[in-house]
């Protein structure tokens, strides 16, 4: 069995993500190579509930989150962002860019 690790040098835009309003946390981040200059990544991402004050933009917080891990994780290609939202008792599918 081979174990494939993918070490992602630039730490700062995990701590970032922290800050991407309407983002609760995040889980299970996977990047793996596509080839020798480039990388295919999947991340899950739950989002904060609504607010009376504010009901976050679907969207918006998925485009934050991939502009961000594309500007700190250099060669990522293909980023596959799993929104981890119930609607209707149902989750949403993957949003993939």
């Amino acid at each position: 069995m081979t174990i494939l690790c993918v070490c992602l040098a630039d730490e700062s835009g995990w701590a970032q993500l922290t800050s991407v309003e309407g983002l609760a946390s995040y889980t299970e981040p996977q990047f793996w190579p596509k080839d020798a200059s480039s990388l295919i990544g999947s991340l899950h991402i739950q989002l904060a509930p609504p607010t009376l004050q504010k009901d976050y933009d679907l969207d918006g917080v998925v485009e934050r989150v991939d502009t961000l891990m594309r500007a700190h994780i250099p060669g990522l290609e293909e980023l596959t962002i799993q929104v981890e939202e119930p609607v209707n008792g149902i989750n949403r599918v993957p949003f993939r860019r």
